[in-house]
This record gives C-alpha cells, structure tokens and sequence, in this order.
C-alpha cells in the first residue's frame, strides 16, 4: 500500500511539472540556453586535474521579470595529463534565480541550488585508486548577464561555483564553471 501513495504522489508530481511547463511556454517565459563551459578545478581537486571545457543545455522559466527557475545538465571531463585517467562528471541542476534587468537589453542574474552529480573515475583515489563511478547530491551558486541581441535571443555569460562530495570522500570537489552561449527566448504566446 505505501507503494501505491508513492507511485500517486510521483504521477501527481509530474503532471503539475508537464502543466507549469505548458503554462511557461503559452505565457512566453521559457527559454533554451545552449553553452560552452570552461571547468576550473579548486583546492585538492585541482593538484590532480586539469581545467577542461565542456557542453551544457538549460532551460529556463521566469514567474516574472525578477524571480524564476533554471535547470540544466552539462558535461564535464576533467584530465589528468600525466597518466591520462580521467574524471568525468555530469550534472543535473534546478537552481532558483533572481534577476534584474535593466537599460532595455541588459539582465544580470543570480542562481543557487543543488543538484545530482553523476560521476565515472579512472581512478578514484579518494576509494581505493582503482576506477569507480556513482552519483552524490551537491549544491551550486553562481551570477551572470545577458544581453539582448534579437528579439528572440541573448548572448549569455556566467560563473558558477559547484560543491560536491563524491562517495567514499570526506572532502568536498569543488570547481567553477565559466559559462557563454546563447539563449533562446520561446513565445508561442502570439501564435
């Protein structure tokens, strides 16, 4: 029987998410990033892997001019040039966000929230130096501006910081993803 409330609870779930994203696309208030991103290693993290860069695509929904959500999910590969095992990380993110727009085509932005990072190592020496891989929540919290080039579109950059504590380590990876790309703007509102 708590198997059936759960299954209810997660349908219920999803068919208010699918009704709030059809409502953000009749209202207009949804938009498509589409990112390069330049991952900078911190602290421990970065005595063992390089900076690296890597896609990333997220969506966006404003309640309004000032207050909304943003979700994405990048790739991230970082290298060891020495002996070339890697770590490859993928995160899936819901931030809030605030923003701010100003003189007519500007808009700076913050975010923060967690997120779920998947994670495949060549070597997890964190572990047992042998190759691992696993997921582990995280949280995220950056800033950035757009600015409009089309009706439709803005050039977008931002920094964001991630934290995560991969499995089997009492320390946290952290790193900073420096991020530039293009965001849609979709309005089906005047169709």
């Amino acid at each position: 029987m708590k198997c059936r409330s759960i299954w209810r609870v997660e349908i219920a779930v999803i068919l208010v998410m699918a009704m709030s994203g059809l409502t953000a696309v009749l209202a207009g208030d949804l938009s498509v990033n589409i990112e390069a991103s330049y991952e900078r290693p911190g602290g421990e993290f970065s005595d063992r892997y390089g900076s690296e860069l890597g896609p990333s695509i997220g969506v966006e929904y404003m309640y309004n001019p000032y207050l909304g959500f943003t979700s994405s999910v990048a790739y991230h590969n970082f290298d060891r040039s020495e002996d070339g095992r890697d770590l490859s990380v993928m995160h899936f993110i819901l931030d809030g966000q605030v923003a701010y727009p100003f003189l007519d085509k500007w808009r700076v932005f913050t975010q923060f929230g967690m997120g779920l990072y998947a994670w495949d190592a060549d070597n997890a020496w964190w572990i047992d130096g042998h190759p691992d891989e696993g997921a582990d929540f995280g949280y995220n919290f950056g800033a950035g501006v757009n600015y409009r080039i089309l009706d439709y579109m803005d050039i977008t950059t931002s920094v964001i910081y991630h934290d995560v504590e991969f499995k089997g380590n009492s320390r946290s990876f952290h790193w900073t993803e420096f991020k530039t790309g293009v965001r849609f703007l979709l309005d089906f509102s005047s169709n």
